[in-house]
């Protein structure tokens, strides 16, 4: 292993802890929130927290599940192709969806510059929207660096056989 896929693969898993730790705080600010409800008031902000929460949990979970392999792939009819046109179909797949990610990376930090600009926040608790927005953009970028390795592992195969 290179020691530019340790660097991705740790980067990924720092992350993933990063994600876990917000859905931990998602889970306790809603529980509480549903403790305290009836005995005082609603905590203000829960649900623009827990949807915050959620942006980070999702973004910074996308890479360390590409490289444990565990996102879902539908392989009925690729199985049964040969190994070096599985390969090449992988190098489609890793191709188009770096692709994908690159422009919604992209067109994420548009948006989070335009709403850095107008200093657009968020309607409870005024929070600025726009680090959730380069949260994704981080993300994206990170989940494009594993389908880059993905896509030379997935290129090398065809090449060898």
């Amino acid at each position: 292993m290179s020691s530019f896929e340790r660097v991705i693969q740790s980067l990924s898993r720092v992350l993933s802890w990063v994600a876990g730790l917000s859905l931990l705080g998602m889970m306790l600010i809603t529980a509480v929130n549903v403790i305290v409800r009836p005995i005082y008031r609603p905590i203000l902000g829960t649900p623009e927290v827990v949807e915050y929460g959620l942006v980070v949990v999702v973004c910074f979970g996308l890479a360390c599940t590409a490289v444990a392999r565990e996102n879902v792939s539908v392989e009925l009819l690729v199985s049964r192709f040969p190994k070096r046109a599985q390969a090449a179909i992988k190098s489609i797949t890793c191709f188009l969806s770096m692709g994908t990610m690159g422009v919604i990376a992209w067109q994420s930090a548009v948006f989070g510059w335009e709403q850095q600009m107008i200093d657009e926040r968020s309607s409870i608790l005024l929070f600025p929207l726009f680090p959730l927005r380069y949260a994704l953009v981080f993300g994206c970028i990170v989940l494009c660096l594993v389908l880059f390795l993905d896509l030379l592992r997935s290129l090398g195969e065809v090449i060898r056989r």
